[in-house]
């Protein structure tokens, strides 16, 4: 109970919003031409990805302005990134397909509300990570579990745009039965579609290729556009978006039944996870090109308020934009202010322009989710992990094949389950290793194999690269006690210097291998343990056993006493 107090202690209103409002009092007026000029950009990039995203959501495309409109005015006033951009993202967009669609089966009336829904269960979720101080989880999704999952996210996102991109009508969800459904009905295809979608393709290619800070996604849905209303394309096959509503989103709390409230909690708690994950690495990116930090825990209060008002305004779960954040950041950005000015833009446009949408036909939107998704694919990184470490590869492509096989928060925990297997086995049998002399070579060093493993003569040091604990104590009295075999032995020196911790387990085990060495004639000595593990073996009377003698600051001091005696 201390705890959460003093949790929420460090998350009053007057702490959350105080780096804002001293940003606010420090604001120059010169800045905000910088400012202004990036939140137009962000405008110009939101829209279009907004509208792809509503869509991937299994949402009007409206909803994903709807879905960017709060956090860009709220997250700022929270955030201890300087940087990061918040809003719809393709990820957690299509998450939310996945995860809806067989709860709201037969129910799509339901839909939007239980989307809504999600992103109030996942703000919660966040707040309360948030209050116990849980940004550290993120920390256990190592590197090769995020390649494999964007690998599998780029994989998903394009399949789930085929049957649009095509202008085919597939009915399966998952990524395999939409590829295979667009391939079993090629011949039903409308190749004005297909051609105008390759068109947009390349020019999304060309404008990144002349700078990012050209809003390629933006000049795709004018020129998409424009071809549909010169060429009369809505008439012949090319199916548009349609009337857009006009306005701000009503504020309504999404009616949801309790039996699908209890659906959509582990749900939310995936994409928390995933949608914290994401926001959290991509601002530590950014702020370490800055020389700046980023507080875990205060991005996940700032990601929470964010969903609050997604979830009150008939949005779906946000999270970090790692495209729109690259092109903030290559921007004249000087302060959050301009992620509250593209928040206020983005109102504007819901107030009076979304009439300019009627004409966008539905292949521009596919051919900008296609080409972001193209942009995630990580094969370098891929064979990098292939050179480096084939079970960490190995990691990567299980996580790869969950994502595209299972969907992405089965993937995930797949993953993640897989992640925790290779940490425990590398904690269950660590490294270990025989200290020795080199002729010329100053110190105690790990002796390789056929190489003379005393320290000295009749003196064998053995060291243990991990924590000592019950789940690895058989192993490692079965590694020492191998050593006192074969040799004459004058003294074991157990070398405690990687050991972190050490349990009553172990301890036992560490007096066993003191009995059978005494048992030999020889004696036992202790180098270099921590503090943690001496209190610890202080405490069990192990360390009366061993005598204060026999404890060493360093492996010379101990071989010095061997010799001597």
């Amino acid at each position: 109970m201390a705890f959460v107090t003093s949790s929420l202690r460090r998350l009053n209103a007057n702490v959350l919003v105080g780096p804002a409002l001293a940003e606010a009092r420090a604001y120059r007026g010169r800045w905000l031409v910088g400012d202004a000029i990036t939140a137009v950009t962000i405008l110009a990039v939101v829209v279009p990805q907004g509208l792809a995203y509503g869509e991937l959501a299994g949402l009007p495309p409206v909803a994903g302005l709807y879905a960017a409109l709060f956090p860009l005015l709220l997250y700022p006033l929270i955030a201890s990134s300087r940087r990061l951009m918040v809003g719809p993202e393709s990820g957690l967009a299509i998450l939310t397909a996945s995860a809806l669609a067989p709860l709201a089966a037969g129910h799509s009336s339901n839909y939007a509300a239980l989307a809504a829904m999600l992103a109030l269960l996942m703000g919660a979720i966040m707040i309360v990570g948030g209050i116990l101080r849980l940004g550290m989880l993120a920390d256990f999704l190592s590197q090769p579990v995020l390649v494999g999952f964007m690998n599998g996210v780029a994989v998903i996102l394009i399949a789930s745009q085929l049957p649009r991109f095509f202008g085919i009508s597939v009915s399966e969800e998952s990524a395999l039965g939409k590829l295979w459904g667009v391939l079993a009905n090629l011949g039903d295809a409308s190749w004005r579609t297909v051609t105008l979608g390759l068109v947009l393709l390349g020019v999304l290619a060309l404008s990144a290729r002349l700078g990012p800070k050209l809003p390629g996604a933006l000049v795709v849905l004018v020129a998409a556009a424009a071809a549909v209303v010169l060429l009369d394309l809505d008439r012949n096959g090319v199916a548009v978006i349609g009337s857009v509503p006009k306005g701000l989103p009503h504020l309504t709390y999404p009616s949801v039944g309790f039996a699908q409230f209890g659906d959509l909690l582990p749900l939310a708690a995936g994409l928390a996870l995933v949608g914290f994950s994401e926001a959290i690495l991509t601002a530590r990116a950014f702020a370490e090109q800055h020389g700046e930090t980023v507080d875990a825990n205060r991005e996940l209060v700032a990601l929470w308020i964010g969903n609050v008002g997604v979830g009150l305004t008939q949005g779906f779960p946000t999270s970090a934009s790692q495209s729109r954040t690259a092109v903030a950041d290559s921007s004249r950005m000087r302060t959050q202010f301009a992620q509250i000015l593209a928040g206020v833009s983005v109102a504007v446009f819901l107030l009076f322009f979304t009439g300019l949408l009627k004409n966008v036909p539905q292949v521009a939107l596919a051919a900008i989710v296609i080409y972001a998704a193209l942009g995630l694919f990580e094969e370098r990184q891929l064979r990098a992990l292939y050179r480096v470490d084939r079970t960490e590869f190995g990691l990567a492509i299980a996580t790869f094949s969950g994502v595209v096989l299972f969907g992405m928060l089965t993937g995930i925990l797949v993953a993640v389950g897989l992640s925790l297997a290779v940490f425990l086995r590398g904690v269950v049998r660590p490294h270990d290793a025989v200290l020795g002399a080199l002729d010329g070579v100053d110190g105690f060093h790990e002796m390789n194999e056929g190489q003379n493993t005393e320290a000295a003569p009749g003196v064998v040091v053995y060291r243990f690269d991990g924590p000592l604990f019950f789940a690895n104590a058989d192993f490692f009295l079965t590694r020492a006690l191998h050593l006192l075999e074969g040799q004459p032995l004058r003294c074991f020196v157990l070398d405690l210097e990687a050991v972190t911790t050490i349990d009553v387990t172990a301890a036992r085990a560490v007096e066993k291998l003191r009995a059978a060495t005494t048992e030999l004639g020889a004696s036992f000595h202790v180098a270099r343990a921590t503090g943690p593990v001496r209190r610890h073996l202080h405490t069990t009377g192990l360390a009366d056993t061993i005598g204060e003698d026999n404890f060493h600051p360093s492996v010379r001091t101990a071989v010095e006493v061997c010799r001597a005696h």
